[in-house]
């Protein structure tokens, strides 16, 4: 993490609670959106968020110095195009656009593109911007128990990159930790493309901690499903969460494919021989985790189907076994409200005679008996129970 940057008083990237008042759970976002009606390229300051901080990255061939904060913005750094020191400015905090302007105008972003980088979507993406490459990406927790889904949008060209951040995300504190007071590869150490890789690549590896987490959670219940076979309730939410968890691993990672094969194509970047294997391997790398989330959701589709069929089959036993009970009370009713009719057998000799039999009533409670017994046997013959 930069000098003089307290991770606990960062503010908070998104509020906990839904409008309901139910805790939201780490991925769900509330994204910022534009006043509706806004102009085009309008930067609407994030109520919440933090008043900006630039902070600028020199990287050189001899080592990466430990990050300088901007206070004079009128005297921004500018890098030469052709030298072989690289510059990375990083804008975290949305609470005013004052800064965000200054910086967009120095380096030349259009605003059009700021306002994206302000209001970052779900879906990673790339676009072309003149001289800039801009890029949304959302950057999955590291865990879905104690961290929130972050959102990064990066712009680069040649040896100049450029992130916005409502608030400092943990990728970018770490990954600065691992560049200062190391010296670069001198191949690539002017190269933005390849720190722009390097951050793809970086929230790329964090699916895949994710999705071992959900696909051993899908095994324990795969293997208490085979020891039990019978889930109960808990079983059933433990299974709705880790699929709910693995379509918002879908969701968000299918467009980064799209944007490293796209990232691969671009002409400037199919020139630098030094960075197309890195380009290559970002593409397999998002391939394997594609592959593999594809799978989870899969083995999790399956899971649910078959707890499905079985609490459905334990309600059709239920039903069955109710339904034999009232078939085997039905003759037993009809005996027990036949003889509860009240004829007076002094009038008619026809008036249930068998009242008078000195073993009428032992012989009733035989006859209920026998027939309650006959019933089940033939329930039983029938493989009904």
């Amino acid at each position: 993490m930069p000098a003089g940057r307290n991770q606990n008083s960062r503010p908070e990237e998104f509020p906990m609670t839904s409008r309901t008042g139910k805790p939201l759970r780490p991925h769900r976002h509330a994204a910022p959106y534009l006043v509706p009606g806004a102009p085009p390229g309008t930067l609407t300051p994030i109520a919440g968020s933090a008043k900006p901080v630039i902070s600028i990255l020199t990287i050189n061939r001899d080592v990466t110095r430990p990050p300088e904060t901007a206070n004079d913005l009128s005297d921004l750094p500018h890098v030469d195009p052709d030298g072989h020191d690289m510059l990375w400015i990083r804008v975290t905090g949305f609470g005013d656009i004052s800064p965000i302007k200054t910086v967009g105008e120095t380096y030349g972003i259009p605003s059009l593109a700021l306002e994206d980088a302000m209001s970052p979507g779900w879906r990673a993406e790339m676009t072309d911007e003149g001289d800039w490459l801009f890029f949304v990406l959302p950057v999955p927790p590291a865990d879905f128990i104690t961290e929130k889904s972050e959102h990064l949008s990066l712009f680069f060209r040649r040896n100049l990159v450029i992130t916005f951040e409502e608030s400092p995300t943990l990728l970018i504190d770490r990954f600065w930790q691992q560049l200062i007071g190391h010296k670069p590869d001198e191949k690539i150490t002017h190269q933005a493309g390849y720190y722009a890789y390097r951050v793809i690549d970086t929230i790329i590896d964090r699916f895949f901690p994710l999705l071992d987490t959900e696909y051993n959670t899908l095994a324990d219940l795969e293997d208490a499903l085979d020891t039990d076979g019978n889930p109960g309730k808990k079983e059933l939410r433990q299974l709705h969460r880790t699929k709910r968890d693995i379509l918002y691993l879908k969701r968000v990672l299918f467009p980064y494919k799209e944007l490293g094969t796209a990232l691969r194509q671009r002409s400037q970047i199919e020139k630098s021989v030094e960075l197309k294997p890195y380009l290559k391997d970002l593409v397999e790398h998002i391939v394997q985790a594609e592959e593999f989330v594809n799978s989870c959701h899969e083995i999790a589709d399956s899971l649910s189907d078959i707890y499905q069929n079985i609490m459905s089959n334990k309600m059709n036993d239920i039903i069955r076994i109710l339904t034999i009970i009232s078939t085997i009370l039905m003759p037993l009713t009809f005996i027990a409200g036949l003889y509860g009719m009240n004829f007076n057998v002094s009038d008619s000799p026809w008036n249930m005679p068998e009242l008078h039999h000195p073993y009428g009533y032992p012989i009733t409670l035989l006859l209920m008996l026998a027939i309650a017994l006959g019933m089940i046997w033939f329930f039983k013959k029938k493989d009904w129970l």
